[in-house]
């Protein structure tokens, strides 16, 4: 999607235009979100995976990661503040997983 937002893009040697309009800071914003949501939930992770077990945590962070990623596209088309929104909650999603790996 990033690779979208500039005034053209080239595929196989041609020019197109780019698909989404965002300003610098947008995108960086959205590139960051992801992040911001992976802090929040790293020292959680590790509790929820001593609660509930990590097979149990690893199980529900990716089913929830990869729903999320399914949705990244058409999230996208409705602007750079529901997919700042979407990214964020990725990080929350994935963070608990690497804690979890650790406590298997």
């Amino acid at each position: 999607l990033i690779a979208m937002t500039g005034n053209a893009a080239f595929c196989n040697g041609t020019a197109t235009v780019a698909e989404f309009d965002w300003d610098r800071d947008s995108v960086g914003v959205i590139q960051a979100s992801f992040f911001y949501g992976y802090t929040v939930m790293s020292l959680p992770g590790g509790w929820l995976a001593g609660r509930f077990g990590s097979k149990r945590v690893i199980a529900v962070t990716m089913l929830l990661n990869a729903a999320l990623c399914l949705a990244t596209p058409a999230t996208a088309t409705f602007g750079p503040q529901p997919l700042i929104a979407l990214r964020a909650l990725q990080g929350l999603t994935q963070a608990p997983f690497y804690p979890a790996m650790h406590r298997m």
